[in-house]
């Protein structure tokens, strides 16, 4: 469980599970997405606080203001977790190398800013969590309908369900809080056990 004077910066993209899994735990709670978030914080339950911010992630000044911002407002932050992503359903032969730096530049690129910001503050509190998640797919041009790959994906699995938004927060859970203390630098597959390499 988080502790009542926690709180975590999300940069928001791809779903709000782990905002809500923070905020029901009594995290206190940045929502950073391009749109404005308001609605996003509107329905987060816990008593923690729940700040909305408007962020272009690969935009260094924007993500100099909100890291700011929380510095300002919270004194540092104890939970960060990069979720931001586009994932553009093409193939080699269609990729551009515009799609490409713009994948690099909204994927990979404001890891760096965001964990330099926040990392002294938890190195100087003796503790800290970073979190980056990632996506596995792929998709071509006239390819299958989404229900066929998942139909797929779905078959090679462990357990026989597609999985929801509840299970990656619920995952989220497990490597953020103090009783996770011991653990550094692993991947963690939520996937249903379609991953079996053991990383």
């Amino acid at each position: 469980m988080a502790n009542d004077d926690e709180f975590a910066v999300r940069r928001f993209c791809v779903g709000h599970a782990y905002c809500r899994r923070l905020a029901a735990d009594g995290a206190h709670v940045v929502v950073v997405d391009i749109d404005d978030p308001v609605d996003a914080v509107s329905v987060l339950t816990g008593g923690g606080d729940k700040l909305g911010l408007v962020c272009g992630i690969s935009e260094p000044s924007q993500v100099d203001a909100v890291t700011g911002t929380a510095h300002d407002r919270y004194g540092r932050c104890d939970i960060l977790v990069d979720n931001a992503g586009v994932f553009p359903f093409t193939d080699l032969e269609h990729m551009s190398i515009g799609l490409w730096r713009k994948v690099q530049a909204v994927n990979v690129g404001p890891i760096l800013p965001f964990t330099r910001a926040f990392a002294p503050g938890m190195r100087a509190a003796g503790r800290g969590r970073v979190v980056h998640t990632g996506f596995l797919g792929r998709a071509r041009p006239g390819g299958p309908t989404t229900g066929v790959p998942f139909a797929c994906v779905t078959a090679l699995q462990t357990i026989k369900r597609q999985s929801v938004a509840a299970d990656l927060g619920n995952a989220l859970g497990l490597p953020v809080y103090d009783d996770a203390d011991f653990i550094t630098r692993r991947i963690l597959h939520g996937d249903g056990g379609m991953t079996r390499t053991g990383a």
